[in-house]
C-alpha cells in the first residue's frame, strides 16, 4: 500500500510539473483559439460531408412548395390545347433517304471484307 501510495504520489508529481510547462507555453487565448479552430474546421467538414451525401443545405418547407406549385398550375391565361385538331400521320414505312443510306453502309460492309 505504501509503494501504491508513493507511485500515487509522483504521478501526481510529475503531471504538475508537466502542467506547469504547458501553462508556460501556452496561454488561455492560445488554447480557446485552437478550440475555436478546430470547431470551425469540423462545421466546414459537415458541410462537405453534406455535400457529398446528397444532403441539401438549404431546408424547404414542403407547404410552402406544394403552395407554389398549385399556384403555377392553376395560373389563368394559357390557352386551352384544342381537341379537334387533328395532326398527321407519321409515316410507318422506311423513307426511301434512309434505304439508300443503308444500301450505302451495306456497300461499304461488303468493300471492307
Amino acid at each position: 500500500a505504501v509503494v501504491s501510495t508513493q507511485s500515487t504520489g509522483e504521478g501526481l508529481k510529475s503531471g504538475n510539473e508537466a502542467l506547469k510547462e504547458l501553462n508556460a507555453i501556452m496561454s488561455l487565448d492560445d488554447v480557446e483559439k485552437i478550440l475555436g479552430d478546430t470547431e470551425d474546421a469540423v462545421a466546414y467538414q459537415r458541410e462537405i460531408d453534406d455535400m457529398l451525401t446528397g444532403t441539401s443545405l438549404v431546408t424547404f418547407d414542403e407547404g410552402e412548395l406544394e403552395e407554389e406549385l398549385e399556384g403555377l398550375l392553376g395560373v389563368e391565361g394559357l390557352p386551352d390545347v384544342p381537341s379537334d385538331v387533328l395532326l398527321p400521320e407519321a409515316p410507318d414505312h422506311e423513307l426511301e433517304e434512309e434505304r439508300k443510306e443503308g444500301e450505302r453502309k451495306e456497300a461499304r460492309t461488303m468493300v471492307a471484307a
